[in-house]
């Protein structure tokens, strides 16, 4: 049996500059795992695998440093 498992991410941001933030932050992990783009405001996340368990393994590594960054970036402070 072959199987291929695809998810899609769009996470909505306040803007785009955050967006690109965060895409800047976790790219550099992701080559070969993850493709991504931004659309607008919104950072979009591809990823393939042929397993649930593999892509069940790659989206938690993704949301955990999702998460992080989103911390260290925090809201954007108008000057």
């Amino acid at each position: 049996m072959n199987i291929k498992v695809h998810a899609i991410m769009r996470i909505r941001n306040s803007s785009k500059d955050t967006a690109e933030r965060l895409l800047g932050s976790i790219e550099p992990d992701n080559d070969g795992y993850v493709s991504s783009r931004i659309d607008g405001n919104e950072l979009i996340l591809e990823s393939e695998s042929s397993s649930v368990l593999t892509m069940r393994s790659t989206l938690d590594d993704l949301l955990v440093c999702l998460s992080t960054a989103e911390q260290v970036i925090g809201p954007k402070k108008e000057v």
